[in-house]
């Protein structure tokens, strides 16, 4: 459908002009709510999503929707950033990733709009394609719910025993340690881990792996592992329980990861879609 091309035109415009070509000083001045930096920022975008359209779609820069369009565009990205700058606690701006995920999906959604409205696209078009491939999409959407969330709990679950088994003598070195300085280490020590890391880790990495089995690109499910690898080799050497330990982890999510995606395989063609 034209509609993805001139999505995906919009999408480099709003890249470029957000996180290659946007200056220090716009970005301090929308902070600031100086108003010449959301005006600067919008020509910007204007001006940048003209662009790609005359490289990628030329034809469409003669037609009257784009005039009105892309300044509307502009002045769109304008008003969502404001909202960002200002309506935070207290008044503030709204920080953090999951501030940056709703202004980034606003943004897209924008997008992805006035591609459907400058190409004519009909919404019942949209919904004949999505109802075509409904089978393909509810497939891959469950498989990467089980193999994220799912098989993160499961794993948890199977290896709260040995995480317990392995935290035991280091908590009998820190606490003798402890007795000798009189200092607390083991609050040091736990200062220094990252809240949910491990689960983050664990995602990424069946993510990448049941990805790499849903495109057979088997050489990627190596190098996963091999990165993985290199970053725990201090550990693996200084203690043989946690080498063990990191081991049947790691064996148990790739296991996880490539028996879902072979299960994706098997159902999606005995349904004919893949």
């Amino acid at each position: 459908m034209q509609a993805v091309l001139i999505f995906m035109v919009f999408v480099c415009a709003h890249v470029l002009a957000d996180f290659v070509l946007q200056r220090d000083s716009v970005v301090c001045g929308k902070r600031n709510n100086v108003w010449s930096a959301y005006a600067e920022h919008a020509i910007m975008h204007w001006l940048l999503t003209l662009l790609m359209l005359l490289l990628f779609a030329p034809d469409y820069v003669h037609a009257w929707r784009t005039w009105w369009l892309l300044p509307l565009l502009g002045l769109s990205h304008a008003a969502i950033d404001w909202v960002k700058q200002n309506t935070g606690p207290d008044g503030q701006a709204w920080v953090g990733p999951r501030a940056f995920m709703v202004d980034q999906a606003m943004h897209l959604l924008v997008l992805c709009s006035a591609a459907l409205i400058l190409t004519q696209t009909p919404g019942l078009l949209l919904w004949q394609w999505w109802l075509q491939h409904a089978e393909l999409l509810v497939t891959l959407l469950l498989a990467y719910l089980l193999a994220l969330p799912a098989c993160g709990h499961l794993n948890r679950v199977l290896l709260q025993p040995l995480a317990e088994q392995l935290a035991e003598p280091i908590l009998a070195e820190e606490s003798s340690a402890d007795a000798l300085t009189g200092s607390s280490s083991s609050v040091k020590t736990a200062s220094l881990d990252l809240p949910s890391a491990g689960r983050y880790i664990g995602w990424l990495e069946r993510f990448l792996l049941l990805t790499a089995v849903l495109l057979q690109a088997a050489t990627a499910v190596g190098l996963v592992l091999a990165a993985k690898s290199v970053f725990r080799f201090g550990d693996i050497r200084r203690d043989r329980q946690a080498a063990e330990y990191f081991l049947i982890g790691t064996l148990v999510s790739v296991s996880e990861a490539v028996l879902i995606g072979l299960l994706v395989h098997w159902v999606l063609r005995s349904m004919l879609v893949w």
